[in-house]
């Protein structure tokens, strides 16, 4: 892994937890969400190989508005395939209108899906995003930049680019994002926008006890300002 932006702690034995209550261990998470939903109208085309693309570089189309052109990004990468910039234009061949330094520590995994593009922040335009780090577990960040309609660039946002494994829902407006250490140990949280920026309103993490045979189960719900214990299960393997 790249850069670790998970932290998933070993919890220590809980002697006296009032409330506790014993079951069969089972896992709440049937699966893993998939990153990104299918947008309608706002959508990265498959990569194309331009002319004056060099041997490594690659060009991308994306629909940020239905009102707006296309536009196009040309992904410059070094000789062992790690992006270092990312050329913004409204065409194959019209002038550049942002160049975004972004950079990967390490050469992508095989058939990495790393340059993707979606409305994170639910204000109908389309937002990028750059793979930025990953894990055996299947645990991913991605840095994002969000299209301000104002100057007509992308900014980086550092708030969304410390999700990891974002899925964003459009009709209930919120994101979602889950991260594991194995089955039984992970974290899943649930965001919604203030002031445009992902504020955590629930929290469900699960760790694994001192001595490896238990595990504790921990849901949190914000009440105004703070984010409450709503429920702690034990449960044993």
């Amino acid at each position: 892994m790249t850069k670790n932006k998970v932290f998933l702690g070993f919890t220590t034995l809980l002697t006296a937890i009032i409330g506790i209550t014993w079951q069969p261990i089972k896992h709440s998470i049937t699966g893993e969400p998939a990153f990104y939903e299918k947008p309608e109208t706002s959508s990265v085309f498959p990569a194309f190989y331009d002319p004056e693309d060099s041997l490594h570089d690659l060009s991308y189309q994306l629909k940020i508005h239905p009102d707006l052109p296309i536009f196009h990004f040309r992904v410059l990468r070094d000789t062992a395939s790690r992006v270092r910039t990312i050329l913004v234009s409204k065409g194959p061949k019209s002038k550049v209108l942002q160049t975004i330094q972004a950079g990967l520590g390490e050469s992508p995994y095989s058939k990495a899906d790393y340059f993707k593009g979606v409305d994170a922040n639910f204000d109908g335009y389309t937002d990028i995003s750059l793979l930025d780090w990953w894990g055996v577990t299947g645990n991913k960040g991605y840095s994002f930049w969000l299209f301000n309609p104002t100057v007509s660039e992308f900014v980086y946002s550092p708030e969304f680019s410390e999700l990891a494994n974002p899925v964003f829902d459009k009709e209930q407006k919120l994101i979602t994002t889950f991260s594991k250490a194995n089955k039984y140990i992970y974290t899943s949280s649930t965001y919604r926008l203030v002031a445009d920026k992902p504020y955590l309103i629930r929290e469900e993490k699960q760790d694994q006890m001192e001595g490896g045979h238990h595990y504790i189960k921990t849901i949190k719900i914000r009440k105004g300002k703070v984010m409450q214990d709503s429920l702690k299960v034990i449960t044993r393997n």
